[in-house]
């Protein structure tokens, strides 16, 4: 956790990172961490709950339990997911054409 940091350091670190981690406990809606991540071309690690796993898959994404156990389990077992694949993947899903589509998502 380096705290708030700029959008150079952000793009930077996202690229830098083999995989992001948002382990959050809760029903979370969309997350614009996910987003930058796979825009960047790097993939992530959520929880399986809240929106998330309806709008990923696992090409782009790992779903874990967000408890200190299932994320140790989760890295345990982490493969490599296709850099390229992610940032495709943010394009075709997350663009600016997909605004009306991710709004239907967020109201559920």
């Amino acid at each position: 956790w380096t705290g708030r940091c700029s959008k150079n350091d952000r793009l930077r670190y996202y690229n830098q990172a083999m995989v992001t981690g948002r382990p959050s406990q809760y029903d979370d809606g969309f997350s614009a961490v996910v987003c930058e991540s796979l825009a960047c071309g790097t993939p992530v690690m959520v929880p399986r709950r809240g929106v998330l796993p309806h709008i990923l898959t696992e090409e782009v994404a790992t779903f874990i339990e967000p408890t200190a156990e299932g994320i140790v389990k989760a890295l345990s077992e982490w493969q490599p997911k296709d850099r390229t694949k992610c940032r495709a993947y943010a394009e075709e899903n997350f663009g600016i054409k997909n605004a009306e589509r991710i709004e239907k998502v967020l109201e559920g």
